[in-house]
């Protein structure tokens, strides 16, 4: 038979482990206090798991790239960007070797108060001499030759453009220092719009000749909205993006000469070699809206 002392010490522990499970705890009684009891409760367990998880996952959506150059065209309204940073181009340069119509003039890159760079081209109304006779339109090239290079990285800008037969936009990075058309030369064609094909964007890389050639199909036109473009550049391979989603990569092959800072160019050139001139449906003023240009280095592992 039990003794009553035994029952009330029963009761006790029955009593004591239901109050535990009614406030939803665990507890843990300490190895030799019987009389003391340390409660953990369930929800602080549960609380470091998730934020052990928290950190593994931040730490591996740490960025990749950090970001070392840029332009965010804040400037006001009418003014052209900063010649800390570009370089304006001033004439038809013969073309530029691509039979383009227009006469670059810095007056038509300017920013529009509202973060943007607009580079506009138009109907030429002067009587500026280009290699074919009195030019036809103007337009506006930029680049930051003697100012900023970089070899290697991720290199963005968001940008809408213009589509219409004969429009030719262009991001793109160059090397400087190296003739076009000879085996040190490279040249990467982040993006470029053969303006008939209003919803195609091109890729390319150029060496002694044309090594790349890609391309992005849109559902909508490119006038219809912007987009980010870019390029991830290493030692090894280059790969094309837009809207973070990849469409085009290039491998590294025996002659490579992709392993020279380049320079950054943009520009609004009309008609050329691969296009023909504008038709009477192309639309003038055409505009090339730029929010910004970044570029980024590979962040360090530590």
């Amino acid at each position: 038979m039990t003794s009553v002392r035994t029952r009330v010490a029963v009761t006790a522990a029955l009593a004591t482990g239901a109050l535990f499970a009614t406030a939803g705890l665990q507890g843990v009684v300490a190895e030799g206090r019987s009389a003391e009891r340390t409660v953990v409760p369930a929800s602080a367990t549960v609380k470091k798991t998730a934020v052990k998880k928290a950190a593994a996952k931040k730490k591996k959506a740490a960025p990749k790239w950090r970001l070392v150059w840029s332009d965010e065209f804040r400037g006001r309204k009418g003014v052209r960007p900063s010649t800390a940073k570009w370089f304006s181009q001033t004439g038809d340069r013969g073309g530029w070797g691509v039979g383009g119509l227009a006469y670059y003039d810095p007056a038509q890159a300017v920013q529009n108060g509202h973060g943007r760079l607009l580079i506009t081209a138009k109907k030429n109304k002067t009587a500026r001499k280009c290699w074919y006779g009195t030019c036809k339109y103007t337009s506006a090239r930029l680049q930051t030759s003697g100012r900023f290079t970089q070899k290697y990285g991720r290199f963005a800008a968001r940008i809408k453009f213009p589509t219409g037969k004969g429009i030719f936009p262009a991001f793109w990075l160059q090397n400087p220092n190296a003739k076009g058309g000879t085996k040190k030369y490279s040249e990467i064609d982040i993006a470029e719009v053969y303006g008939a094909h209003t919803n195609s964007i091109l890729g390319a890389a150029h060496q002694k000749k044309k090594v790349k050639d890609t391309k992005k199909v849109f559902k909508k036109p490119l006038h219809a909205r912007y987009h980010t473009y870019g390029v991830d550049w290493t030692p090894t391979e280059v790969t094309w993006w837009v809207d973070g989603k990849a469409y085009g990569r290039m491998k590294r092959y025996k002659g490579w000469s992709f392993n020279q800072p380049m320079q950054i160019i943009m520009n609004l050139q009309i008609g050329g070699n691969w296009q023909g001139p504008p038709n009477a449906a192309t639309r003038f003023p055409a505009v090339m809206a730029v929010d910004y240009v970044r570029v980024y280095e590979r962040a360090s592992k530590k």
